[in-house]
């Protein structure tokens, strides 16, 4: 009868199967002559995977334990591979990235850099991973320039509270201030009223001008009215130029009616001339009655014709002076 087993249950090892493999052996299998794995867990290196190297490595070579090749989490494998190095505390979950220790999910308040292993300017609450450059102060009473925050707010700003870049007054400005930093005061124009401000955002009047100023930000003064006497004597002085106007038009359709009925008589007393001398080429033969009484005929014809003419020029006139007067009244 043989004292030796042929086959061995899984987990052990030995002539009579009376050892048990290492708890470092994969798949807890082992050789059934030396006990020796043929992969071992991670945490455990050696022939037998006994050996349990650094606690923060997560895996390495078999034969060589203190080479590492990967590390648990908040660890990173150091430069030379030799062990693993602890992520800085000041990465956000305390995470970093294999293997260069680069912060995974970025950095807490008031650090900056891959590592997140610089401080921002103590007057920042937060900054720029890439450069340090504050993107919120301290404090609301404070604003960025270069690289940190240096400038205090307007003291125009409602609790002097501003936007850490811009310096823009974040909760509005103070009474009779406006614009995006409140540093523009409202006009003195405009009309005040207690406990109210007299301008809105725009520096536009809320409640209109003080007197003697108008526009939507009062800035235009109004025109002095003028005496009533100077109104009264604008009238007096058209009214009496427009009589003498009046005056001169009349008198010169008179004067041009006059030359032109003088030139009438003169035009028919020698077409009279010219008549007689065609009808008596001789005057001495004509007796003198027959020439009186057709002298006298033909004088009393054109006296007829002339005393016609010249009513129709005088109503003419007439006419032409009532129009005259009534487009001046008017």
């Amino acid at each position: 009868m043989s004292n030796t087993c042929d086959v061995c249950d899984q987990g052990r090892f030995g002539e009579l199967c009376e050892q048990t493999c290492s708890v470092g052996c994969a798949n807890n299998t082992c050789d059934r002559s030396d006990g020796s794995c043929d992969i071992c867990i991670e945490g455990y290196t050696s022939s037998t995977c006994h050996d349990n190297y650094n606690y923060a490595c997560q895996s390495c070579p078999q034969d060589n334990a203190s080479h590492c090749l990967s590390c648990f989490k908040s660890f990173y494998v150091d430069s030379n591979m030799s062990g693993c190095t602890p992520c800085e505390q000041s990465c956000l979950a305390n995470t970093c990235e294999q293997p260069n220790g680069f912060c995974t999910y970025g950095c807490q308040e008031r650090y900056w850099g891959r590592n997140c292993n610089n401080s921002c300017h103590p007057t920042c609450k937060t900054c720029l991973r890439e450069n340090g450059i504050c993107t919120q102060c301290v404090n609301n009473s404070l604003t960025s320039v270069g690289n940190y925050c240096a400038r205090t707010c307007s003291d125009t700003c409602v609790n002097k509270e501003c936007d850490v870049v811009t310096g823009r007054c974040l909760r509005g400005c103070v009474r009779n201030f406006y614009a995006d930093m409140c540093d523009i005061e409202c006009p003195a124009t405009c009309v005040s009223v207690t406990n109210t401000t007299r301008c809105d955002y725009f520096g536009r009047c809320r409640r209109g001008c003080i007197a003697g100023y108008k526009g939507i930000t009062c800035a235009n003064a109004t025109p002095t009215s003028k005496p009533e006497s100077s109104s009264c004597g604008g009238i007096i002085g058209g009214t009496v130029g427009g009589a003498i106007a009046m005056f001169c038009v009349i008198a010169t359709i008179h004067l041009v009616l006059f030359l032109r009925r003088r030139q009438h008589k003169k035009r028919n007393s020698s077409e009279r001339n010219r008549e007689l001398a065609l009808r008596s080429p001789d005057p001495c033969a004509i007796e003198p009655e027959m020439q009186y009484q057709e002298l006298s005929v033909k004088r009393l014809r054109e006296n007829k014709d002339e005393t016609y003419t010249d009513l129709q020029e005088d109503n003419s006139v007439n006419e032409l002076a009532d129009d005259v007067a009534k487009s001046t009244k008017y």
